[in-house]
């Protein structure tokens, strides 16, 4: 992983993430490629923590692979792993792109169901990949008000202020 591309998720207007929620610290997390092309989620030291819910138990994360289906909790907000992708590729288009060597993810451990299908695939175009496009749906936090997308692709809470564009 030495050298490959973080990207920041936090409070802070200048994370790669930003999330304007104040459960979520301002430098909360941040997701990188393993060394097969995985993409890693690494909690910064976050006041809140970091959890991921995978087979139906939220798991307490310092880092970890993301497995499609998997849905992330940074402080009291919820996100899915393809708007998380989504939101890094707004702003770094092509950072996490099926260009990248993937690996399989492994299979279920014995007991345990699979999680929902993966996102729908990346379209290709003219000279690269697109993200699947993304509906401006609200996205649902466990503990407080609901936290929707800005139309420039930041994550906040709604009625507050956009991070990243200040609308």
């Amino acid at each position: 992983m030495a050298g490959e591309p973080r990207y920041t998720i936090g409070r802070d207007r200048t994370c790669d993430v930003p999330i304007a929620d104040d459960s979520v610290s301002r430098l909360h997390a941040e997701v990188s490629f393993s060394d097969r092309g995985q993409i890693v989620l690494t909690d910064l030291r976050s006041a809140n923590g970091t959890r991921i819910l995978r087979g139906g138990a939220w798991m307490e994360v310092r880092t970890e692979i993301l497995l499609p289906g998997d849905e992330v909790r940074f402080g009291d907000v919820t996100l899915f792993l393809r708007d998380l992708v989504d939101a890094v590729e707004r702003k770094h288009p092509g950072a996490l792109s099926v260009s990248r060597p993937q690996v399989p993810p492994p299979p279920p451990p014995p007991g345990m169901r699979a999680g929902p299908p993966p996102p729908p695939p990346a379209q290709p175009i003219a000279g690269g990949w697109q993200p699947a496009p993304i509906p401006p749906v609200a996205l649902g936090t466990p503990g407080g008000g609901r936290v929707v997308r800005c139309e420039c692709g930041a994550i906040k809470t709604l009625g507050i202020p956009c991070p990243g564009c200040h609308r």
